[in-house]
């Protein structure tokens, strides 16, 4: 007989794991359908969505849901009464399980990964990695509750009992997470809460939440059910074996377990079998090695990296043996480099071999780097088998830099590029961080306030390398003169940030420090400000003396009227002299930045990463088709123009030159030919960013860390500068030369 659910007379609603869903099968055709609907909905409407999201109890009223639903229901086929009922829990069902954010505002950067994915096997484990990471059950299309990660909660009690029987599942599912800090269930807490489920009738009156959750469950990687038991269990996978690893730092199992199996389907993917990436042989079992060790991604805090696929190899246990204890490493084309521990006729053997184009991905070669040095420090340079690494082409050991206040990683772009190696990276908003990270998956990343990192951390962060260049852009908003009458600039409040960046000079006392503001510092107070800044410098650690000056980035081939002062320190006990890049005599127009990229009309996207154009009101559209190429709102009939506001907007950039100065908000300026905003691509592209450096965020987010980024071609230029006096800097006999 088929179990149906009665309403009750009184209903009662948990305040908990509430989950609902309307297609749990999530290799099915309806499933991917309504998801690739949501999200083409969503790149459509994004900018609608977000000034939608202002007016959050308007929301479930609002024109731009009901379409939404009118979609699903269309493609689910739904019918009957009420079918905007089944599409709102389809809607819903996706942002609970962590796909889509609430209020409609984007979703999971690995979504589109999922909907493009070839096997159910790939299928599963992006799935894995999405449910565990960011599910929520309090969370629906209109609540945001994200830090609630119930899926999470689930695992690691699953983790720490070793198997839950559905009495467990049950009571899991009317527990209030936020009153176990522990993060899971014991035994003792999971019987307890079973009987309080059962007091309630929770069984019986949301039997259907248990099987959808239930239902979910299933594809989680190396997660087992037995359905005659009614129990799940993680099983280990005979296939890969598991290394001793040090206890203490906590390693999350499930992400783990995840990790693992991205390797196998790789591998699966590229060779058609489960091999050694080194020799490509089958073995009976394998080690998912990790390049940047486990343990100094946890240290670091880098779980993004400890768990990520492209750091880590799929070796034998001999080779990883040696790998692991850095007697063996890998140079950027896959070649091994051996150690002093190497055995002559273990290199014989293993010398022939090499890694393979298909998996050095960038982010590979990036882990590798990390790795070698690791390899360097054991072996040492010159020693035979082994060839010099993070190195110039001298033979010089790279120059160390940290970037404080880092947002996107213009300023890190640069010094990469010149050569120099990041030894740590600050910033403090998560969401601009996540662009950075995405970028540099190798640097030492700290989200923070730059505040909270006292001596001790700061020390503990840097170890034993030796710092020569700090670099960092502080945000020093203190210039308005009716805004600091009576204090002097470092007593300003707004400017206690440019205070931390001298605190660290101070504490780390670098051979050189680049700081970069807005033009106004140098003039600001007829150039007191500018003297009590260098001042500061002057009295900071060892003491520096300081340069000034006012570069204009279009004069460095950048396409962008952008000034900005760039202060330079040396240390005063180095005989060496910093010199500003020369200009290059080389103007470059915004049509020679973004001239070559697809033409986009209001609200149409591209292939080509962060090319996406926000959509315009008709009336906004209407009012821009009068403005030509360079013109202004004086282009616009009187009738149809603003009749005021700021005058750097309604107008169109001028093909011929380069662009104004790009900001946080240029959502006013149109392109000089197609009736449009520029695209955060186009305005990076203006901005000296490559096509491949993706940008993370909302629209807004997104503009905002361009804006304040430091054009990296700009930064390369000074890094090389910066370079050049490093390299003829001495100092003084009785100190310590760099080696």
């Amino acid at each position: 007989m088929v179990k149906t659910k009665k309403r009750r007379e009184t209903e009662t609603y948990e305040k908990y794991w509430k989950f609902t869903a309307a297609h749990t099968d999530i290799m099915g055709t309806k499933f991917n359908n309504c998801l690739t609907v949501i999200v083409f909905f969503i790149d459509k409407n994004l900018r609608a969505l977000e000034e939608n999201a202002g007016k959050r109890e308007d929301f479930k009223r609002s024109s731009l849901y009901a379409q939404l639903q009118e979609q699903i229901a269309e493609v689910s086929g739904f019918e009957g009464k009420d079918p905007a009922l089944s599409a709102r829990k389809v809607i819903n069902q996706f942002v609970k399980i962590g796909f889509i954010n609430p209020l409609l505002l984007g979703y999971h950067p690995l979504v589109r990964k999922f909907i493009n994915a070839k096997s159910e096997e790939e299928k599963d484990i992006i799935f894995s990695k999405i449910f565990y990471e960011r599910s929520s059950l309090a969370s629906d299309v209109t609540v945001d509750q994200r830090e609630l990660k119930h899926i999470h909660f689930f695992l690691k009690t699953l983790d720490h009992n070793g198997s839950l029987s559905r009495d467990d599942v049950m009571a899991l599912m009317v527990t209030d997470i936020t009153r176990y800090p522990a993060g899971f269930l014991t035994r003792e807490q999971l019987d307890s809460q079973y009987r309080y489920a059962k007091i309630c009738e929770f069984d019986e009156r949301k039997y259907n939440q248990i099987d959808h959750l239930k239902g979910y469950l299933k594809h989680v990687v190396d997660l087992k059910y037995d359905r005659y038991e009614e129990r799940f269990w993680f099983a280990d996978d005979p296939q890969i074996v598991e290394r001793d690893f040090e206890k203490s730092y906590a390693r999350d199992g499930v992400k783990h377990r995840i990790y693992k199996e991205e390797l196998k389907e790789e591998s699966r993917l590229l060779y058609g079998a489960f091999v050694s990436y080194l020799d490509k042989k089958p073995y009976k079992s394998l080690i998912a090695s990790h390049i940047k060790p486990l343990v100094d991604c946890l240290r670091e805090g880098r779980e993004d990296q400890a768990y990520d696929a492209e750091n880590g190899l799929l070796l034998d246990p001999t080779v990883d043996s040696y790998f692991d204890k850095k007697d063996i490493s890998f140079d950027d084309e896959g070649n091994i480099l051996f150690g002093k521990a190497v055995a002559p006729e273990i290199r014989a053997d293993l010398e022939k071999f090499s890694l393979d184009a298909r998996i050095l991905t960038e982010k590979r070669r990036e882990y590798l780097r990390y790795h070698r040095r690791l390899f360097n420090e054991k072996n040492g340079a010159g020693q035979p088998g082994v060839r010099e690494q993070a190195a110039d082409e001298s033979g010089q050991a790279a120059y160390t830099y940290i970037d404080l206040f880092c947002g996107a990683g213009g300023l890190s772009l640069g010094f990469d590029r010149a050569g120099f190696r990041n030894i740590l990276a600050v910033e403090i908003n998560p969401r601009f961080a996540e662009t950075y990270r995405r970028n540099f998956p190798s640097h030492r990343l700290v989200i923070d306030d730059i505040k909270n990192l006292d001596e001790a951390r700061i020390k503990e962060l840097i170890g034993k390398e030796n710092v020569d260049v700090i670099a960092g852009g502080p945000p020093c908003q203190g210039f308005s003169i009716a805004g600091n009458i009576g204090r002097t600039f470092l007593e300003d409040d707004r400017n206690k940030l440019f205070r931390e960046f001298v605190r660290f000079v101070g504490l780390l006392n670098p051979r050189i420090f680049v700081l970069e503001n807005v033009a106004a510092m140098a003039t600001h107070r007829r150039g007191e400000t500018l003297q009590t800044i260098i001042e500061a410098f002057r009295k900071a650690g060892k003491g520096y003396r300081v340069q000034c000056r006012v570069l204009n980035s279009a004069d460095y081939e950048i396409a962008q009227e952008r000034r900005r002062t760039v202060l330079v320190g040396v240390r005063a006990d180095l005989n060496a002299e910093f010199s500003y890049p020369e200009r290059s005599g080389v103007i470059r127009t915004i049509r020679d930045a973004i001239g070559d990229l697809p033409p986009l009309e209001s609200g149409e996207t591209s292939n080509v990463p962060n090319h996406t154009a926000m959509r315009h009101s008709a009336q906004m559209l209407e009012k821009m088709s009068y403005v030509k190429d360079g013109g202004d709102r004086t282009d616009i009939p009187k009738d149809l123009r603003p009749a005021s506001g700021d005058v750097r907007k309604y107008i169109r950039y001028d093909s011929r030159k380069p662009s104004v100065c790009v900001t946080g908000d240029m959502r006013k300026i149109f392109h000089y030919e197609q009736n449009r905003a520029l695209t955060a691509r186009e305005l990076a592209r203006i901005q000296s960013f490559p096509d491949d450096f993706v940008f993370e965020g909302t629209s807004i987010q997104i503009q905002q860390q361009i804006g304040n980024a430091v054009p990296p071609l700009l930064a390369e230029k000074i890094a090389e500068k910066v370079e050049e006096a490093l390299k003829n800097a001495e100092i003084p006999q009785g100190k310590l030369h760099r080696k």
